[in-house]
């Protein structure tokens, strides 16, 4: 395990992961340095080890890290950007914990990330439902009225046609 300081709470109180994301962290920013701007989800952390091919022409790039990084378990750590997490953090990082699967993109309980308190999967209910994209929830809603409208225009064309 990786003794390493909350950068991430802000608070400065030391906590213990089994994955770098310090280091991993320090080597984004300073791409950011770098290239004016975190690396896009596209472009992911092989931008720290080889130059992106959408990297400024005007900057000059170095290789941050020798190779990716990877889990305790010899998995990929992964890198997203969400709205939340760019605004909070500018990314996040996880990683699929032993069984090398996620389903909630690092918030399964055996998952580890960067954005919890702890460390952990296990975002609230509530903490996944702001990741879905409004048009979604719009698409969602125009779906549900449209099956209301179908299922009350059947009942009631069903009640005329045994009135007959």
């Amino acid at each position: 395990m990786v003794l390493m300081w909350g950068d991430f709470a802000q608070a400065g109180i030391a906590r213990v992961y089994p994955i770098d994301f310090l280091a991993i962290s320090n080597g984004l920013k300073t791409f950011r340095i770098q290239a004016g701007r975190y690396p896009t989800e596209a472009e992911g952390l092989m931008a720290l080890v080889e130059k992106p091919a959408t990297y400024p022409a005007d900057r000059s790039w170095q290789p941050i890290m020798k190779k990716l990084p990877q889990d305790p378990w010899g998995n990929p750590v992964h890198y997203i950007r969400t709205p939340r997490l760019e605004k909070e953090f500018g990314f996040g990082l996880y990683s699929t914990g032993a069984d090398g699967i996620s389903r909630s993109q690092g918030n399964d309980p055996d998952d580890w990330n960067s954005w919890t308190e702890d460390g952990r999967g296990r975002g609230s209910f509530m903490d996944q439902l702001k990741e879905v994209p409004v048009a979604l929830w719009l698409a969602l809603v125009t779906f549900v009225v449209g099956i209301s409208v179908i299922v009350r225009s059947t009942r009631c064309h069903g009640a005329k046609a045994k009135g007959r």
